[in-house]
């Protein structure tokens, strides 16, 4: 069964694509972890010399991130990070360069210090860097996905990116 990745999925595979220069992207990555199911919203995979593989959880909330469990946004996604640590290094082995990424457009002020917390033990527990590209970030980086949609006339198969180039085209 194909499950129809959502629009902040659709944007970060784009972003990914079209300017990290990812090879292959993949939405919704399920597997195994310890038993039970776990799933990663985007991993993106570039073949370079050295591969890189970018994994990012995205959470557009759009009144601020909000998970209904009754415990903070913080541990909810500490979880999620480390059934994807789990899932992507059973999957594709410690030999790669691993980017970690949160994309969000609208974290609340009180989450964002949990947000860098969470981020540094995560830091502590694997070795690797967990990128927040939240709010300002988030935009600017969307910034850079639609000039690149603005300058790029040639249709590929990324539907947020093609939306964004019919976007960008009309506000001429």
């Amino acid at each position: 069964m194909s499950i129809q990745p959502k629009a902040g999925e659709m944007l970060v595979g784009a972003y990914l694509k079209h300017i990290e220069d990812c090879d292959f992207i993949d939405y919704q990555k399920h597997g195994r972890v310890d038993g039970k199911q776990a799933e990663v919203d985007v991993v993106g995979l570039k073949l370079d010399e050295e591969p890189e593989i970018y994994v990012a959880e995205v959470v557009t909330h759009l009144r601020g991130m909000r998970y209904n469990r009754g415990e903070p946004n913080s541990t909810t996604l500490e979880r999620k990070f480390k059934k994807d640590e789990k899932l992507v290094t059973s999957e594709f082995g410690n030999q790669h360069t691993y980017n970690f990424q949160l994309w969000s457009p609208s974290v609340r002020p009180t989450s964002i210090e949990e947000l860098h917390n969470m981020a540094s033990d995560f830091k502590r527990r694997t070795g690797e860097e967990l990128d927040l590209v939240i709010n300002e970030k988030f935009t600017e980086e969307i910034a850079k996905l639609r000039t690149s949609a603005k300058s790029n006339k040639s249709q590929g198969n990324e539907l947020a990116f093609r939306f964004l180039q019919i976007l960008e085209e009309v506000q001429e």
